[in-house]
This record gives C-alpha cells, structure tokens and sequence, in this order.
C-alpha cells in the first residue's frame, strides 16, 4: 500500500509540474533547456529547524536543496511557515517565504501555499500534498549575486511529511524559479 500511495503521489506531483508548463523529466537535451529558461530545484530530506531569519514570520526549516535536471546537491533551502488558515477537514494554508541558498547567490521568495492530507490519511513517508495557490504573481521579493534585483515568479509543487513537525518536516517539493 505505502508503494501505491507514493506510485498516486508521484503521478499527482508530475501532472501539478506538467500542468504547470514544463516537464522536467526528459528535459535533458541542450535544445530543451535553452528553450525553458526556469530554473527547477528540488527541497528534499529532512528539514530541521533554524533561527527565523530578519523580518520573516513563522518557523523555519532548512534542508538539501538539488538541481531537478541532474539531482545533484547544490545547495540548501530554507522554508518558513506561517500558518494562517485551519479547515476542519485538515486542508490548511500557509504564507511561506522560501529562501534559496545556491552556487549563483540567494534568492527570496514567498507564496501563499495549500496544504492537503493525502486521501484523508497519511502514509510512513509523506502526510501532505502541497502547492501554491497563485503561480502567476511577481513573488520574488529580494537576491544577491546573480539574484540582485530579480523579478519573476516562484511556484510550488509537492508532498511533505508534517507528523513530526514543528521538530522537523519531511521535504520533496519542486520549485519552480520563472525570472523574467
């Protein structure tokens, strides 16, 4: 069963990325990547907490963070929730701030964030669907380096393990950074 609820949760995670306007499974060729200027990284393992940084509300949760076209290791995230809304059917929104700790600098971004139990239970791994609600706003709000003065757009699609927060969460959540 936990193999069949990982199998529904993957499918459900690749048809939010491909709905989303891009594949990054088989987007491998140098045709490919030129074509779609997104950077897509990956926030996977564990994330454990760490002092709230300046001005950002909620807890914040720092794990590896891995280019989505090599998996590769290149660098770290840092996700800071700030629950806002509880429904009585354990669907939740949060206001995230999710800042990316990368070779080419850092950059800031933040997204307001549906939180959904998977099939109104849990499985071993996982205990939530997540995804940002609006992809289409300008929600970078500061970077350095390469990132100095970006605009652009970063969105959110993914499962997180939330049974043993606020110590931890489990991260595999796809994002999506459009600078324009």
């Amino acid at each position: 069963m936990k193999k069949l609820i990982t199998a529904a949760m993957s499918l459900v995670v690749l048809a939010a990325v491909i709905g989303g306007g891009f594949l990054v499974l088989g987007n491998s060729s140098a045709q490919a990547k030129d074509a779609d200027p997104d950077i897509v990284v990956i926030l996977r393992g564990a994330g454990v907490p760490v002092p709230t940084p300046g001005d950002v509300v909620g807890t914040c949760l720092e794990t590896d963070l891995f280019d989505a076209h090599t998996n590769r290791l290149i660098g770290t995230g840092i996700d800071c929730l700030d629950f806002v809304e509880v429904s009585p059917d354990g669907m939740f929104s949060i206001n995230r701030t999710t800042i990316f700790n990368m070779p080419e600098g850092r950059l800031v971004a933040t997204g307001l964030t549906t939180v959904v139990p998977i099939f109104g239970g849990s499985s071993p791994d996982f205990t939530h669907v997540v995804g940002d609600v609006d992809d289409a706003t300008d929600n970078i709000v500061s970077g350095t380096r390469r990132f100095q003065n970006a605009t652009g757009n970063v969105r959110l699609s993914g499962i997180v393990n939330l049974s043993t927060f606020p110590d931890s969460i489990g991260f595999n959540c796809i994002f999506v950074i459009d600078l324009d």
